[in-house]
């Protein structure tokens, strides 16, 4: 069962994904830790007593260790930032990524382990709990991770799995 999450990014698709899970009651159980540098943001979500709230991973504690780890970022920003949640994931970590155009296999080696990965793409009605999200696990997942992934998007979209990350790239095309 995944406990701690890490969501690293709260701006237009990852506050999108928030607000749709606090406001159908769907967070997923266990603690989330939202990482943004956008103070305004983040005292949106401050007042959720399950959600802690910093704006760098550097004011993580050490010994903190996510089992899942949510990037919403843009992919400009990939490399640093999954250099610095390394420290942070647990021995078994899901990363779930909404980054456009960043790949599975590319992902995997950002992340130098063997890591459980889940690539999804939603579009932008998923910000007014209308949109479609397409998922695509790598072989490391377990059925549990993917459901975790698919909690994530299902209060505001209708999630459809995916084993060719080709799809996903088509998907994108169609669906925006």
């Amino acid at each position: 069962m995944i406990t701690e999450t890490l969501f690293i990014g709260a701006g237009n698709m990852g506050g999108a994904i928030l607000r749709s899970l606090l406001t159908n009651d769907s967070l997923p159980s266990g603690r989330i830790t939202l990482v943004d540098t956008n103070h305004a943001v983040l005292s949106e979500f401050r007042s959720n007593s399950r959600i802690d709230t910093v704006t760098s991973l550097d004011q993580l504690e050490s010994s903190y260790r996510a089992q899942a780890i949510v990037l919403a970022i843009k992919p400009q920003y990939a490399s640093d930032v999954i250099t610095a949640a390394r420290a942070f994931m647990d021995s078994r970590c899901c990363v779930v990524s909404i980054m456009a155009g960043r790949a599975i296999s590319t992902l995997e080696e950002d992340f130098q382990v063997p890591a459980p990965i889940i690539r999804c793409m939603p579009n932008l009605p998923i910000m007014i709990s209308d949109g479609v999200t397409l998922i695509c696990p790598n072989v490391h997942c377990t059925i549990e991770e993917i459901d975790f992934a698919k909690q994530l998007f299902s209060s505001a979209s209708q999630v459809f799995e995916v084993h060719n990350e080709d799809f996903i790239n088509a998907g994108t095309a169609i669906s925006g």
